[in-house]
């Protein structure tokens, strides 16, 4: 065994002993981190820190696609309850006769008008 393996080996147990002291929320907030390196991995082969990156340069990329993450989700949601407010208005203008009636008013074409006759206005 190297001695690579037997720090890698002695590392993995204490984590091993850490895990057992987490409460489930903090076990899945590792989870997900875990998940993570796991698509790296898989991606991009094995971390290695010994390998020269430009970690910063890397890191503030990540932040700006998170930025740009962010305010994609927030125009989303602001699209969402736009939406749903626009569908509680139109049902309660059609539960309410006068507004509908305002509604159809405001639609028709001057030739749907009524004319006197249809208000049994005969003069």
């Amino acid at each position: 065994m190297s001695m690579e393996s037997d720090r890698r080996d002695a590392l993995a147990r204490t984590l091993a002993a850490r895990l057992l002291l987490c409460n489930h929320d903090e076990l899945r907030v590792l989870d997900r981190l875990l998940e993570r390196l796991e698509i790296g991995r898989d991606r991009y082969g094995l971390l290695e820190l010994g390998k020269p990156r430009d970690w910063e340069r890397e890191e503030a990329e990540e932040l700006l696609d998170a930025q740009i993450y962010r305010a994609i989700n927030a125009i989303e949601r602001s699209d969402a309850r736009r939406e749903r407010l626009r569908c509680e208005a139109a049902d309660e203008i059609a539960s309410n006769p006068i507004e509908r009636g305002l509604v159809e008013l405001r639609d028709a074409k001057p030739h749907d008008w009524p004319g006197p006759s249809d208000l049994g206005d005969e003069g």
